[in-house]
């Protein structure tokens, strides 16, 4: 894992590499799970005794799509919220926060 990191950084001469909105959506989540599974390891090894959870709030009504044509907006936020898919930010928060009590 520290040697995709090191490749990145070594191609982008120690900058961060310019990512369009999906892609940067989709790089946050990976890097979640990646540091998510990094400290479960990590945890193991030195026989510490603690709990982890990776919670995904699911589909959250942001400014995600705000660079995508109209229609396709209009499309994305009518189909999910016609099917009570979308939720806006503070009930997702919510559900984060209320996983993490558990």
């Amino acid at each position: 894992r520290a040697q995709v990191a090191e490749l990145i950084l070594s191609q982008n001469e120690g900058r961060t590499p310019d990512l369009n909105p999906a892609a940067a959506y989709h790089a946050s989540k990976l890097s979640s799970i990646v540091v998510h599974n990094m400290l479960h390891t990590q945890r193991h090894r030195l026989g510490l005794d603690f709990c982890l959870l990776h919670v995904d709030p699911g589909a959250v009504d942001t400014d995600l799509v705000r660079h995508w044509p109209l229609v396709l907006k209009w499309l994305f936020r009518v189909s999910l919220s016609g099917l009570w898919l979308l939720s806006p930010a503070p009930v997702a928060a919510e559900r984060v926060l209320r996983a993490s009590k558990l």
